[in-house]
């Protein structure tokens, strides 16, 4: 669901003419649309996400899987406070930062060994600060079954879509907590 500016839960239950299901949220991304506060930072928020999306919460970001697997291990790390604007991420959230992308491309390497990793703070849909982790695979990976492909290996990634129910979607972030907190 394209928009040009923040949209709220109301605005969101107005167009579609009913109470709002997970569907009807922008699909590419893990955060739902909540209520935008009057007054203060009002262009975002930190927002709820899908439950079976979060592998870990640390003190200043969430780390989550997307609902977009179109490729594999394809995470979001958000900022927990309010926050629009990148440049507005304070010098002890960058270190925390730092640490959290760490955790999340060795965990990565550890369940999917990706040849190489992308990172954008794209925000075109959700405006809250957020870091996509975007693991690159040269060669097809295996998942529960399924192959996954990264076509636009070599180039930018790609706007596949690939998303997954909230079973696998639950699975998929189980399978990552559980390395993540797998003792050494």
């Amino acid at each position: 669901m394209p928009r040009s500016g923040p949209v709220s839960e109301g605005v969101l239950q107005a167009r579609v003419g009913r109470p709002l299901l997970a569907r009807d949220r922008p699909a590419s991304y893990s955060f739902q649309q909540t209520e935008r506060p009057v007054g203060g930072d009002h262009d975002a928020m930190p927002l709820a996400l899908i439950p079976e999306t979060v592998i870990d919460q640390r003190s200043e970001w969430t780390l989550a899987v997307n609902r977009n697997q179109n490729l594999l291990g394809k995470l979001i790390l958000g900022l927990r406070r309010p926050s629009s604007s990148v440049t507005d991420v304070s010098t002890a959230e960058w270190a925390s930062l730092r640490v959290e992308i760490q955790r999340a491309t060795s965990v990565l390497d550890r369940c999917f060994r990706p040849d190489q990793f992308n990172f954008a703070f794209l925000m075109n849909v959700d405006p809250q600060v957020h870091l996509h982790v975007l693991p690159r695979y040269a060669t097809a990976r295996r998942w529960h079954g399924r192959e996954f492909t990264d076509p636009d290996w070599g180039a930018a990634f790609g706007r596949q879509r690939r998303d997954l129910d909230p079973a696998d979607l639950k699975a998929l972030a189980d399978e990552i907590r559980a390395e993540l907190h797998r003792p050494a």
